[in-house]
């Protein structure tokens, strides 16, 4: 039957749940680079280059796990 809540995390390998533990966790370190950056932003002397390192680092990890889904 047709379940669009399970469509999705089904055909990259997870569960409901364990597709909304990753996505959640993705929102929350997405969320740290936004205070990270709008700290950057006020004080460019503060955080240089950590945004940048941190979503790259973000990426790199939902490449992966799109490759290895």
């Amino acid at each position: 039957m047709y379940n669009p809540f399970t469509k999705h995390p089904h055909s990259v390998g997870e569960t409901y749940l364990e597709h909304m533990k990753i996505a959640l966790n993705t929102a929350i370190k997405i969320q740290l680079v936004v205070f990270i950056i709008l700290t950057h932003a006020l004080c460019p002397f503060l955080f240089e280059h950590t945004a940048s390192d941190k979503l790259n680092k973000i990426t790199k990890g939902l490449q992966h796990r799109r490759n290895n889904g």
